[in-house]
This record gives structure tokens, C-alpha cells and sequence, in this order.
């Protein structure tokens, strides 16, 4: 009874601090923004989007249509030998990149066909850990190896390693900016299973070298971006006498700015389009644990001492935002995939999937077919990034945040969902670095717009990238 009296009572004080940070108009808006945002999101992508869980303990891959809710179970097996200890997944256009730690390879897999069409051997005992695909040049990916202290550069065309470099004491995960990528570094001593200086190593991949090192809490592990462009790293502490820290770094100094302390064990962290920061808390006993705090004012909604509790989901290692405002994430011990309402933090949908279930990404449906082909045309290399603009939903002005590798003509116009030019925002030459620009949403003649969806959109002289966001008046 007193245990039931303690959990309505957290239940109860999460519910307050949530009326506190989102009020009850803004809820009313995000609920508004995940109904128009899935019908144009599936206008434009023209197919059902569909998660891909690697199944650790089962070392298989699972399917989920979540359009239909079809789960399709054990679609490959992983690996090219048994004991592979699948760790990560990602996918672009029609292939999927899984990370086998164990058996030290990259497996590719053709998602259309649902065959693998290789291996990319990563050198014996390297433990590839986690990988990130190069936004300066897509033939490209960089893989932390923890074992051997390592970063290394894989050919995604040529199937092979480039080169490796020393980075930090057993590297986890990594985060790619630009030219930039940025490395957690556990500090791991694997002999006692103590840890050292937790640092975030910033290394220029266009120089292939370190940039700079930034120290912050114990047992970093993985690092998001929010909409605002900044970078959240979430350090797990050491499982026993120090707990979960996130620490803030912007990118554009490349320091931390701060810290929130937000207790338990946090690993993976995912930040939603209505800047809700999720972090898989585990919960091995009965109940999965999620953690979560707002972004945009870093204030903690869910922290260890009332965190989101998910009944009979234990072993929540894994999450990622999905489109309409509502996070997935892996249960290991349940078997289970599970959807949350990532505005109430309400599980809305559970798919039962393999054995394990380690990691998770969407493919949306993207019609353009042939990745390998676009590589080696080297039509969608990037030489700038765009960032979600903020806040998001906005009423009379919001920001828009981009940075360039290199002096470039740039144009920002506004767009409305009609596809119709309302605004130039800016249109001149600019400097590499990072660059703000706002919109108060009236188009070219002052003209205040109506409340809708409009697009943003970056042009240099060879490339382009559009972002959406959402007006309410």
C-alpha cells in the first residue's frame, strides 16, 4: 500500500511539473503539430515508415511497418558467424549498416531484397562499437573500435577501412557536425572495470586529427543534437556511486555550457521535434525506466527520483524520436518495441520483436532507390549543415541556424505548403562557421502569414536542404 501510495504520488508530481514546462495551450498545440505533421510526412515520403530492431540475444533483425503495425520477426540472421553481438543499426535508402561488435564487421544489408550484400571486416578484436555515416563526404562512415582506443574511416563504396586513429581510452559513441566528429570517451579500464576522465574528443575529419578535448562526467556514452543545434552528452556514470550527468556543448565555441544532473544510469538519448530530451534509464527489476528533461529551458521533467516507469517493459536500452512526436524504444528483457506519446509519456503501442532487442532505426520510405549510385555521383555530399529552427511551434519569431565548411553563395527562403516562395531571408555570400538568421512570419511585402506548416530551405551553389516548421497564431 505504502509503495502504491509512492508511485501515484510521483505520477502525480511528474503530471505537475509537465503542466508546469508545456502548458495546457502548448499541449493542445503539439497534439495539433503530430496530427498535421503525419499527413504531410506521409505525402512527401512516399511510403510507410518502418523501424529495423537488431535483436542482440536472438542475433537477428526484425520489421516493423508502423503505418500497418505488421511486424515481420527474424527477417536475417546477423553476423557471419554465430556470437556476433549485434550493437547498432542504421540505414540509408535502401541499405541497412549493422555494427557486430563481437565478430568485429559492419554487415550490410539490401533492404529491398532483405539479403546480405557484405561484410566490411574491421580487424580482429577491434570491437566496433558505434557508427556514424560522414556528412562531408556519404562514401564515408567513422566507426569507434573501444578495444583498441581507436577511430576508424570506412569506405562505404569500396567496402573497406581507410585508416584508424588513436582517439581515447575505449571510445563509445560518436556524433558527426560537419566536418567535425564529435567522440564520447568511457575512459574504461576494462582490467577493474573503473573508469577515468570522461572527455567528449572533438576530431576534424578533414585533417584527420584532434581538435580539441573536453572533459565532462564519468562514462560518457552517447551525445544527441536538439533543435536549437547544440549538443547533448549523456554520461552514465559508473553504475554504483556516481550517476547520470548530461552535459550541454555548443558547437559553435565547441565548450560546454552546462550540466544537468539527472541521476540513475543513462544511456542512448534521443531529443524529440517538440524538444523533449529521452534517455533509456534501463530498469532491470520489473519496470523499464526512461528519463526526461526539456531542452529548450534544460530543466529535468523525469529524473531518477520520479522517473517515466513503462509496467512489464524491463531493460529499456535503446530509444529514438519518431515523426509524429512520439518515441520508440527497445525493451531487452520484454522483447519489445515500444511507442510513447512523447508528449504525456504514455506507451501507446507495443510490438513484441526477437530476442533482445538492442537498437533501432526508421527508414522512411525514401523513393530515391539506389544509395550506392548517388555515393558515386557524389549528388547528396554536403557542405553545410541545417539545423531545426527554434522554438518550434512559433508565434511571432523564430530562428534558423546553419553552419558552412567554407565561404559559399547562400539563399534561405520561406516556403508555404503549397510550395509557393513567400520570403527571402537572406541571400549574399557567407563565411564558413556557424550563422543565425530569424523569421518573423510575414512574407516579402509584410504581410503577416496565417497560421500552417511552412518549409525553410538553404541553397549554396551545389547543394540544397529544406527543414519544416509549424506557425500558430
Amino acid at each position: 500500500m505504502e509503495q502504491e501510495t509512492q508511485d501515484n504520488f510521483r505520477q502525480t508530481e511528474r503530471s505537475l511539473i509537465f503542466k508546469k514546462v508545456r502548458s495546457g495551450i502548448m499541449m493542445k498545440k503539439i497534439f495539433l503539430i503530430s496530427a498535421l505533421w503525419g499527413i504531410l510526412s506521409n505525402f512527401a515520403l512516399g511510403g510507410d515508415p518502418t523501424a529495423y530492431v537488431v535483436n542482440n540475444l536472438g542475433e537477428t533483425l526484425s520489421k516493423i511497418n508502423l503505418e500497418t503495425d505488421l511486424v515481420k520477426n527474424d527477417i536475417l540472421t546477423l553476423g557471419s558467424a554465430s556470437g556476433c553481438g549485434p550493437n547498432q543499426i542504421l540505414v540509408r535508402d535502401t541499405l541497412a549498416y549493422v555494427v557486430n561488435s563481437l565478430t568485429s564487421e559492419i554487415q550490410i544489408i539490401n533492404l529491398t531484397t532483405e539479403t546480405t550484400v557484405d561484410y566490411i571486416d574491421m580487424g580482429e578484436g577491434r570491437n566496433p562499437y558505434w557508427m556514424a555515416f560522414s556528412e562531408s563526404d556519404t562514401q564515408y562512415a567513422w566507426v569507434t573500435c573501444s578495444t583498441v582506443d581507436s577511430l576508424f574511416k570506412v569506405d562505404l563504396i569500396n567496402r573497406n577501412l581507410v585508416a584508424g586513429y588513436p582517439i581515447g581510452v575505449w571510445p563509445q559513441g560518436i556524433l558527426i557536425l560537419g566536418d567535425l566528429a564529435y567522440v564520447c570517451i568511457t575512459a574504461l579500464d576494462i582490467n577493474d572495470y573503473t573508469y577515468g576522465q570522461g572527455q567528449v574528443v572533438i576530431f576534424d575529419t578533414k585533417t584527420d586529427s584532434i581538435a580539441k578535448k573536453l572533459n565532462v562526467g564519468i562514462n560518457p556514452q552517447y551525445a544527441a543534437l536538439d533543435n536549437q543545434g547544440e549538443i547533448y552528452v549523456s554520461c552514465t556514470g559508473d553504475f554504483w556511486s556516481t550517476w547520470g550527468i548530461i552535459y550541454i556543448l555548443d558547437p559553435a565555441s565547441n565548450i560546454i555550457k552546462d550540466s544537468i544532473p539527472i541521476g540513475g544510469s543513462p544511456g542512448q538519448i534521443a531529443i524529440s521535434e517538440n524538444d523533449l530530451g529521452w534517455l533509456a534509464g534501463g530498469g532491470w527489476d520489473k519496470n523499464g525506466l526512461i528519463y526526461l528533461f526539456d531542452s529548450q529551458i534544460d530543466t529535468i521533467i523525469s529524473g531518477s527520483d520520479n522517473p517515466i516507469s513503462v509496467p512489464g517493459d524491463a531493460g529499456i536500452i535503446s530509444l529514438i524520436d519518431f515523426q509524429d512526436f512520439t518515441v520508440l524504444a527497445c525493451a531487452f528483457q520484454a522483447d519489445e518495441l515500444i511507442q510513447i506519446d512523447a508528449s504525456t509519456g504514455a506507451v501507446l503501442k507495443r510490438y513484441q520483436v526477437g530476442d533482445g532487442p538492442a537498437h533501432l532505426t526508421i527508414n522512411y520510405g525514401d523513393p530515391s532507390g539506389n544509395f550506392i549510385s548517388d555515393v558515386e555521383e557524389k549528388t547528396r555530399a554536403k557542405d553545410f549543415t541545417l539545423f531545426q529552427n527554434y522554438p518550434n511551434p512559433f508565434n511571432s519569431r523564430t530562428y534558423i541556424r546553419f553552419a558552412l565548411s567554407s565561404r559559399s553563395q547562400v539563399k534561405i527562403e520561406i516556403f508555404n505548403i503549397l510550395g509557393q516562395k513567400i520570403r527571402t531571408l537572406i541571400d549574399e555570400n557567407s563565411g564558413s562557421g556557424f550563422r543565425e538568421v530569424s523569421w518573423d512570419g510575414k512574407d516579402d511585402k509584410g504581410r503577416q502569414s496565417s497560421s500552417g506548416i511552412y518549409f525553410y530551405k538553404i541553397k549554396t551553389e551545389k547543394f540544397s536542404r529544406s527543414r519544416k516548421m509549424l506557425l500558430l497564431k
